[in-house]
């Protein structure tokens, strides 16, 4: 069969055809255009069995227009599937026009792995920054001088960060004059700067002008501080090691505090306060925290009685100062147990603000990635932009160029800028967002476009030999199918996931390694509609229907989707396909009614799944009828009589076995003969084993 068909389609009257077709075939961007081409149009029609409907313009108009997802309209109230089936192989929308697809700056898939990583990142960068800090708070105890403290790059990258500088671009030889400035004199070096960040840092680490630091570069209470703003700079700060950080920095300052002001001025001392007796610290202020710290308990009509939250009085509670702000001569601004417990509750709740926060930047980030049209859109939104960085591990520092250079780069492309870094991450990011060079938004390469998927995975579900045993685990497996496929992006990342493999495999009737990794490459870079390529040129020929299924172009790259064009590639495939069956089924007809039925039977009989789905297919219910030498008068029987009469005689679940479908055409032929037969007549069955090459 397979020869004939090769020949039927090299026949330069059909090649010609196709040829026409496959050229001009998205030029048709209307239900108009593509019904004013006449060869187009009759191809199309002839190739889904619709020929003796050609006349039918206005019918067939109605019928690519209707709203296939409509039980209700025209098209799926008619009772013949060939209108269905020929409406869903072209991307006309109800309007006339192609099915519109605005292009996303993530599909949900992106989506989803950008928000995981985003997770996982911050947990990552907790366990960085904790390492971190454990070693600055050792090392800097034992600096003597600031040629020391510059000489290690740990360090000096650890206090730096803390205070806002990137480390990566700051000269050695000026944190050394900005460390030894003298903060009183206004016109020091370190007060020179117009970035206030580098007063900051003379102040965070304590060296004389000479250099030397003979008490130490930094007291307890400046480490604390120093390792704290590093956690809250390199955005750590809902780490559990953060939360330690602060806690330590609360315990020294605490110490120093003097009135109701140096508390709520210090934002760092308010927050775990705010935190400590579970209040939100996002949303509290200094102003309410001072009134609620020197309100008087004695007096019902005080401050603190006017919140409704009883935390608010336990805040007063658990510090001592008096109404005027002040603290008695000799008096801690906390009392030592209170102090002790709400430590302890600080370090149970500081996780539910770090929680709330994250979740925030989540939802901000998903509804505000809808309104992004441009990658400069991405990039003028802190809180995209941000969440962006910290999914895929960047510093905030990172320049905003090289990123947007990331971001708009082809990673199918092997000169491309993430192709030619080193850095991992920027070929992660370009993935993970469907920019193009341009920096506008694009409609991602595809492996496998929605429609082939959809139907690899139908295929896959009826190789279950016992869907009661395994439903579950089927349904699983086409959930990860669907998922998986849509992050695929090369030949090579197919081959490399195993589940993936196996699933296509064994979907197109193949048990797990039939096919070995070079066949599978060779299969997925053919070209079905090229006679010369590997697809069309080996003896298997379920390989075509593999690479048919999907959407990887000859250099083994995802190739871009169907929006804008008239019929995704696999539909025109199986288009062509169908025109050279049908000429062959014509053509035979016309000489022979029963050759044309068997070759019908034979083309038809894989997607009948049921005994009624026989019933409904006039010539193959014929076939089988003759095949099986029933009365013509069962048809008068009730069709669930009919249904059981034919499930007794045979077994549909094998008419995807192309030897049991030869059994019955044989069977078929061999009573048509009998019921036919003349002297002048040659035999049906030695006709129809001529045509499909026996």
């Amino acid at each position: 069969m397979d020869r004939t068909l090769s020949r039927q389609a090299a026949r330069s009257d059909i090649a010609r055809e196709a040829q026409y077709y496959r050229d001009n075939i998205s030029s048709a961007s209307t239900v108009d255009d593509f019904l004013a081409d006449p060869r187009l149009y009759n191809y199309a029609m002839k190739a889904n069995g619709l020929e003796d409907m050609i006349y039918a313009k206005a019918f067939m108009r109605k019928v690519l227009e209707s709203d296939r997802t409509d039980t209700n309209s025209f098209v799926n109230k008619l009772a013949d599937t060939r209108f269905l089936n020929f409406a869903k192989s072209f991307n006309f929308s109800p309007d006339g026009k192609l099915a519109a697809v605005s292009p996303s700056m993530q599909d949900q898939l992106q989506l989803d792995d950008t928000l995981e990583s985003y997770s996982v990142e911050s947990t990552n960068r907790g366990s960085a920054a904790a390492t971190e800090s454990e070693y600055f708070k050792t090392a800097i105890a034992t600096i003597a001088n600031v040629d020391q403290f510059v000489s290690d790059n740990r360090l000096f990258d650890f206090a730096l960060k803390a205070v806002g500088i990137d480390p990566s671009i700051a000269s050695k030889a000026a944190i050394k004059s900005v460390l030894t400035s003298d903060l009183n004199d206004p016109e020091s070096y370190a007060n020179s700067f117009s970035n206030s960040n580098y007063a900051k840092l003379a102040k965070a680490i304590s060296f004389a002008a000479d250099g030397s630091a003979s008490s130490g570069a930094q007291t307890t209470l400046q480490t604390a501080n120093t390792v704290f703003n590093y956690f809250e700079r390199t955005n750590n700060g809902g780490t559990p090691a953060a939360a330690t950080a602060r806690a330590a920095y609360f315990q020294q300052a605490i110490g120093q505090v003097n009135s109701v002001d140096d508390l709520v001025n210090d934002e760092t001392l308010l927050n775990v306060v705010a935190n400590g007796f579970g209040l939100d610290a996002s949303i509290e202020t200094a102003e309410r925290i001072r009134n609620v710290l020197i309100s008087d308990l004695s007096d019902p009509g005080s401050y603190v009685y006017q919140l409704s939250n009883p935390a608010y009085q336990e805040i007063t509670k658990a510090f001592n100062f008096e109404f005027d702000g002040s603290l008695a001569s000799g008096t801690p601004a906390m009392k030592a147990d209170a102090q002790v417990q709400m430590i302890a509750d600080y370090k149970v709740n500081y996780d539910d603000a770090a929680i709330r926060r994250a979740t925030f930047a989540k939802n901000i980030f998903t509804l505000g990635s809808k309104g992004v049209t441009s990658v400069d859109d991405l990039m003028r939104n802190s809180t995209l932009y941000n969440v962006t960085l910290d999914a895929f591990g960047f510093d905030h520092s990172t320049s905003k160029a090289t990123i947007r250079r990331a971001l708009v780069a082809d990673e199918n492309d092997p000169s491309s800028f993430v192709n030619t870094t080193r850095d991992a991450r920027f070929k992660s990011l370009a993935s993970a967002f469907n920019f193009g060079d341009d920096g506008q938004l694009i409609v991602p390469p595809r492996a496998q476009l929605e429609s082939a998927k959809q139907a690899t995975m139908r295929l896959y579900s009826t190789t279950v030999d016992d869907p009661t045993e395994t439903q579950q685990a089927t349904k699983d497996a086409n959930v990860y199918y669907n998922q998986a496929m849509d992050g695929v992006g090369s030949v090579d990342e197919f081959l490399s996931d195993k589940k993936l493999v196996s699933y296509v495999t064994n979907a197109y009737g193949f048990s797990d390694g039939d096919i070995s990794n070079d066949t599978f490459r060779s299969i997925l870079t053919s070209d079905p509609l090229d006679r010369s390529s590997f697809v069309n040129t080996g003896d298997n020929k379920k390989y075509r229907l593999i690479a048919s299924a999907f959407n990887f172009r000859s250099d083994g790259t995802a190739g871009f989707g169907a929006p804008g064009k008239t019929q995704d590639y696999s539909k025109v495939v199986s288009t062509v396909d169908a025109y050279v069956r049908q000429s062959m089924e014509t053509e035979a007809g016309d000489s022979n009614e029963a050759v044309r039925l068997a070759l019908y039977f034979q083309r038809k009989a894989p997607t009948v799944t049921t005994a009624l789905e026989i019933l409904a297919d006039k010539a193959v219910f014929q076939v089988v009828r003759t095949a099986l030498n029933l009365p013509d008068s069962m048809v008068n029987l009730d069709i669930d009589v009919q249904a059981a009469l034919i499930g007794k005689k045979l077994d549909v679940s094998k008419f995807d076995d192309s030897k049991y479908v030869d059994t019955l055409i044989s069977r078929f032929s061999a009573m048509y003969d009998i019921k036919n037969s003349t002297a002048e007549l040659p035999s049906v069955a030695l006709t129809i084993l001529q045509q499909i090459g026996r």
